[in-house]
């Protein structure tokens, strides 16, 4: 596996070999800073409301930074997708798919995040000087609503399409169709139930999201090995590619 990852990166796989290490690397380190800054301040059972409110009042410049890798993370996302559609043995239907699903959960993403670190602080900061939570509350279930559901929705059917995107040329095999059903049903369930009942709340989707994410790693780095493994044989077989293309880059 090791001579895999060493291996030289033909010219047409290189962007998104790139993309698929830039993607680890912004994955890994929002899953620390989650840890390490966000967590006390989200929803997610390890803390009462006005716990949160006076973490996040207290700790602006944390939760500020806390989010910035996420914000990284959509970034990778994003150029992830671009990559698929730009390289030319993936097939163009759901690479394209999957970059126009990215677009969508970055829209509703992003500005419910610039909202939580902006007017959210302010509105944490008046509910822990009044004592009155109320309009937190219903700031906060807006926008993880927004983050947690819609965005990961719409983040989760591109994610399927990142699959279709490696398996349909052949940079794949059953290990990761596997953890693919795994992976995708996990984050479409708890995307989508707690829209559906509220039997799923935020401990549910805080757990599902912790495994879900410990997933994602295995499943970049399973990516990886096989884009590197198995283009340059998709490659040279396939007639529609230039010469050009087939030459390698070190």
């Amino acid at each position: 596996m090791l001579k895999v990852f060493k291996s030289p990166i033909l010219a047409e796989s290189r962007f998104l070999v790139y993309a698929l290490v830039f993607t680890i690397l912004c994955h890994g380190a929002a899953m620390l800073t989650m840890l390490a800054f966000l967590l006390p301040g989200l929803p997610s059972g390890t803390t009462d409301l006005p716990q949160r409110i006076a973490y996040i009042s207290d700790h602006a410049l944390i939760w500020k930074l806390g989010w910035f890798p996420w914000q990284m993370t959509a970034l990778s996302d994003l150029i992830l997708a671009v990559a698929l559609v730009r390289t030319k043995w993936v097939p163009r239907l759901p690479a394209v798919g999957s970059l126009i699903l990215t677009i969508v959960a970055i829209s509703i993403e992003q500005p419910a995040e610039f909202r939580w670190v902006t007017s959210g602080i302010d509105i944490a900061k008046e509910a822990l000087q009044t004592g009155n939570h109320s309009a937190y509350m219903a700031f906060e279930q807006e926008v993880f609503s927004l983050t947690s559901h819609w965005a990961a929705l719409f983040y989760t059917l591109a994610a399927i399409l990142w699959s279709v995107s490696l398996a349909t040329p052949g940079a794949w095999n059953r290990n990761m169709t596997r953890l693919s059903w795994v992976l995708w049903g996990l984050l479409l369930i708890i995307s989508t139930g707690p829209l559906i009942t509220s039997a799923i709340g935020p401990n549910l989707v805080s757990a599902g999201n912790a495994i879900a994410f410990n997933l994602m790693m295995i499943w970049f780095l399973g990516a990886l090995y096989l884009v590197k493994l198995k283009s340059p044989a998709i490659i040279q077989n396939n007639p529609s590619m230039p010469e050009s293309v087939k030459t390698v880059k070190g």
